[in-house]
């Protein structure tokens, strides 16, 4: 049977001439999933695509692919920007749809943050990739975003109805594959990770509920993730990291990749089908929401943002799993 990954690729790359270039569709023949050298940054929304190059680059943001724009057309970093840069200046659209999974959202707030570059026209973005925090809270060998630490795929931030700055760390799930996941408790250079993470268990406002469940169980993909990510949602909202009040976890995962959990391990940590719905029985109440991709797309594409982008993301991501 095809894997969600491969479905996918074969049906962006059905679509190839209305989404690249000839020359970049052509590129593509190799191998049917990989632009050839000197056409991957085609990945990226023609629209805003130096902006975008611009925008990682100010912020030295790590590409998954190396040194330039991952050249997989299922690359999940290159379909979250695609899916989430035209918001980084338009406030409207993205309160929009941020409303639709926070109703208590009043207005949308820029990120506000020393360690968060201005935008060439001087006025601070709406969301940011990549963020790591603005300082080491889990002793990861922090320093560089998108690389060696915990890094969030998107963030938000916005002031409620009853006045409390909440940011949202959201973790964007595309073609990832992790059913035949296995522990990670030790990483590739010999760091012991259960050592590095369980002492954030015992610090004020930690949002893990573990209970009888063993954190050494958690050090496995998708799991391991989002532990680090609840870690790092604990730490922002106890040092009130860009005066946030509030700071939690939004999980966007497609519902038809059946190949995102490891079912066999997360049996031993909680019932449920998906990441999100056993990770949600760990967590502090409010601080942990999941939306399936499937729901979520009709929230982006219909919040009123550029016409011309919505029709690109709507060919290229909308039928995602079909």
């Amino acid at each position: 049977m095809m894997t969600f990954r491969y479905r996918e690729a074969a049906r962006i790359f059905g679509l190839r001439e209305h989404l690249f270039s000839t020359a970049a569709s052509g590129s593509l023949l190799h191998d049917q999933h990989h632009f050839g050298v000197g056409f991957e940054n085609e990945n990226i929304y023609p629209g805003f695509r130096p902006s975008s190059l611009d925008f990682f680059a100010t912020r030295k943001i790590k590409w998954h692919g190396g040194v330039s724009c991952d050249s997989s057309i299922v690359s999940s970093q290159v379909a979250c920007l695609n899916c989430f840069f035209p918001y980084t200046t338009d406030s409207l659209a993205l309160k929009a749809w941020l409303s639709k999974l926070y109703p208590d959202l009043e207005e949308v707030l820029p990120i506000a943050s020393i360690l968060e570059p201005a935008l060439p026209d001087g006025s601070r973005p709406f969301l940011t990739f990549e963020w790591i925090g603005e300082r080491s809270y889990l002793s990861e060998r922090w320093g560089n975003r998108g690389q060696n630490c915990t890094s969030v795929d998107v963030m938000f931030r916005f002031r409620t109805t009853n006045g409390k700055v909440h940011v949202v760390l959201a973790e964007w799930k595309y073609c990832e594959r992790d059913e035949q996941a296995k522990y990670q408790h030790v990483s590739d250079r010999g760091t012991d990770r259960v050592a590095t993470y369980r002492p954030q268990l015992e610090l004020d406002g930690c949002q893990l509920v573990l209970g009888n469940v063993h954190f050494e169980d958690l050090f496995f993909l998708p799991l391991y993730q989002l532990m680090r990510l609840q870690l790092l949602s604990s730490a922002m909202e106890r040092e009130h990291e860009m005066a946030a009040n509030i700071v939690s976890v939004l999980h966007i995962a497609p519902r038809a990749n059946d190949g995102l959990m490891n079912r066999a391990l997360s049996c031993k940590v909680a019932a449920g089908t998906t990441a999100g719905e056993v990770w949600r029985k760990l967590v502090t109440p409010d601080r942990f929401k999941a939306v399936a991709t499937e729901d979520f797309f009709p929230l982006l594409v219909g919040s009123g943002a550029d016409p011309a982008w919505t029709s690109y993301v709507g060919k290229r991501y909308g039928a995602m799993g079909t």
